[in-house]
């Protein structure tokens, strides 16, 4: 499974060699494609900017670790947060979600709610969102 912290570029390249050194017998329109993204569902615009600001000072804790991460790692904080995490109101995230989709031909996201930075309360309020508003509409 991909990593969350994986920009999508990083996602595409992998997935594209995944499909290159598959067997000639396995054709990988069989195989389940997933991917892990933060997803985090808004409440607001403001919302999504406040915590796209909390996921981006997170990346710049991660970069002082750089240097004892694995290379992917390092080249996965260098991307900018919104290349590894889709958040925003309900209808950006669809809109995410979907070109996301098409992109990387996945067929399976696995959604993880945001980091520490947020109160419990705010990652399940998220989560509902999730469910009620952006599931449904991908359905």
């Amino acid at each position: 499974l991909p990593s969350p912290i994986e920009s999508t570029r990083q996602l595409e390249a992998n997935l594209a060699a995944h499909r290159a050194g598959l067997p000639p017998d396995v054709d990988p329109a069989t195989l389940v494609r997933p991917a892990m993204r933060t997803v985090h569902v808004a409440a607001s615009d403001a919302d999504a900017d406040r915590v796209l600001d909390l996921l981006r000072r997170e990346v710049r804790g991660l970069r002082g670790a750089g240097a004892r991460a694995p290379r992917a790692i390092a080249r996965a904080v260098d991307e900018d947060v919104e290349e590894r995490a889709i958040v925003g109101t309900a209808q950006r995230v669809v809109d995410a979600l979907g070109a996301l989709r098409e992109r990387l031909a996945i067929d399976l996201v696995v959604a993880a709610a945001p980091f520490s930075g947020l109160a419990p309360s705010e990652r399940e309020d998220a989560l509902e969102r999730l469910a009620a508003s952006v599931l449904p509409a991908l359905a």
